[in-house]
């Protein structure tokens, strides 16, 4: 008996999975469906969502297979039908001007942990070099749409772009070495 018990078990487990992998709306999580009070929170995360925190969040520079540079970002949506099409737009900035930019339709995933929907893993392409963006202040803001005219949208200001190819113990003021290991 207790090995039906164990495969029911395995068996309900492996499809409540399913669903959350396949983006199927999962009933009972107020913050998977549309409704009033809509909201993002904009993150990090290349397999799942990592909320910026603290004054000064930190976003790693990643080096591309293609000589780019970006940084892995995320979303937390709350309230957004997750049956619409979203398109969405992460924009970067510097000083009040835009080094980056990501667009395209945003696959928004059921996370019933935190009702939620999450995204992760998109690419915010810097139009810059390493050593132009390590250490530096920049705002990050993301906007989305869906195609019934839905829209929402987020910034948040102080994000420091951290280069992990940095040598930590380099000053500000110095040439900045690239760290060779151990």
């Amino acid at each position: 008996m207790r090995l039906v018990s164990n495969c029911w078990r395995l068996f309900f487990g492996s499809a409540v999975l399913f669903l959350l992998l396949t983006g199927c709306e999962v009933e009972g999580v107020p913050g998977c469906a549309p409704g009033e009070g809509s909201s993002l929170e904009i993150g990090t995360g290349h397999s799942a969502f990592v909320p910026l925190a603290g004054n000064a969040p930190e976003l790693e520079l990643v080096y591309g297979p293609q000589g780019g540079f970006h940084t892995d970002m995320a979303l937390r949506a709350r309230f957004l039908d997750p049956a619409e099409e979203w398109e969405g737009r992460f924009v970067g900035t510097l000083d009040g001007e835009m080094w980056a930019e990501s667009q395209g339709q945003f696959d928004m995933r059921c996370n019933p942990e935190f009702d939620a929907l999450d995204l992760w893993a998109v690419r915010l392409v810097w139009d810059a070099l390493p050593d132009e963006l390590h250490d530096q202040l920049v705002a990050i803001s993301v906007e989305v749409i869906d195609s019934a005219g839905v829209s929402a949208s987020t910034r948040v200001e102080g994000v420091r772009i951290v280069d992990p190819h940095v040598d930590p113990d380099d000053s500000p003021g110095d040439s900045r070495s690239v760290a060779t290991g151990p």
